[in-house]
């Protein structure tokens, strides 16, 4: 009986290794390069909040910090759709101050507790404000109302830092 006990012990340990093991685009090279036309090198997430519901609304935001093999190069005809975006609509690459933040709604107005989420978050707002740090966003706008779906990408090249947000509602 113990037997049985250790290897589905064995099974579970793995699964969760896998599971949790299992490299998301913002850690991958390839993601920058090909998809968004940054030439970034993903080094490690230094921070990460996710939140879902149970009606498959959620948030995710993550801060990933990078090296640069030269200075940074930003490809104006990307980013590009990728599988869970293919039919959303693109905001290219700026580093304008955003003229209207009511489109990026879905990632500042979602109902977040945690408070450091939140000064992140704000963070965030202020340097879209600001001007001068690259963002680029896929939208979802199925009716021509608000915004039900944002990826969302800001380059902070000062700190070697991508902050990269998700919301669906």
């Amino acid at each position: 009986m113990a037997g049985l006990a250790n290897r589905f012990f064995i099974l579970i340990l793995f699964m969760v290794t896998l599971i949790l093991g299992c490299d998301h685009p913002n850690i991958s090279e390839d993601f920058y390069k090909n998809t968004l036309g940054v030439n970034i090198v993903p080094q490690n997430s230094v921070y990460f909040f996710n939140e879902e519901s149970a009606r498959s609304e959620g948030f995710t935001f993550e801060i990933v910090r990078y090296n640069l093999k030269d200075s940074l190069k930003i490809d104006a005809k990307y980013p590009i759709p990728y599988d869970e975006v293919n039919n959303w609509s693109i905001n290219k690459w700026t580093n304008k101050p955003i003229e209207n933040i009511k489109l990026l709604d879905p990632i500042f107005i979602y109902n977040i507790k945690d408070k450091e989420a939140l000064k992140k978050l704000n963070q965030v707002k202020e340097l879209l404000i600001k001007g001068g740090y690259y963002y680029c966003f896929y939208y979802l706008n199925p009716d021509g109302g608000e915004n039900i779906g944002i990826d969302f990408y800001l380059i902070d090249d000062k700190n070697k830092q991508v902050y990269c947000i998700y919301s669906r509602y």
